[in-house]
């Protein structure tokens, strides 16, 4: 399992406990994603209802204290951004839009100034599509 590993790379998990990084991180997701946490205590109550009773609030405090958590937690964020991040940033093999390399998305006039572009569309190999006025899209054949 993908977040075992993580958890023994970076020192969190060294020896089958009842918080692992396997029923720690799916619940601390859920709980941060409800909106509706305010302190650890619900962090706890969290974990507590996905995994059963038996966890003291010390153990998951210690565990939260643990100084590979943070390290862990970052791993699997850049883990799971990752995956986000690359799936984004391509087509499908077989959807229309694969025979293009690169989408830049502009708005409101940012950086790189519109001259730049009209330069880079004048120099042929890119197609550009002009949309609303404050949104401009230049695909890169």
């Amino acid at each position: 399992d993908g977040l075992k590993l993580i958890g023994i790379e970076t020192g969190f998990l060294l020896r089958e406990r009842t918080i692992t990084p396997v029923n720690l991180v799916p619940s601390l997701i859920a709980a941060m994603g409800s909106g509706r946490v305010e302190s650890i205590a619900d962090l706890r109550r969290r974990f507590v209802e996905d995994t059963g009773p038996g966890v003291a609030e010390k153990s998951y405090c210690d565990r939260l204290d643990d100084a590979a958590f943070a390290p862990m937690m970052r791993r699997v964020f850049d883990h799971l951004s990752g995956s986000l991040v690359a799936t984004a940033l391509r087509f499908l093999p077989g959807s229309p839009f694969a025979r293009f390399k690169r989408v830049l998305l502009l708005a409101d006039r940012g950086y790189p100034s519109w001259e730049y572009l009209a330069k880079l569309r004048d120099s042929g190999g890119s197609t550009w599509l002009g949309w609303p006025a404050d949104l401009r899209w230049l695909w890169e054949d």
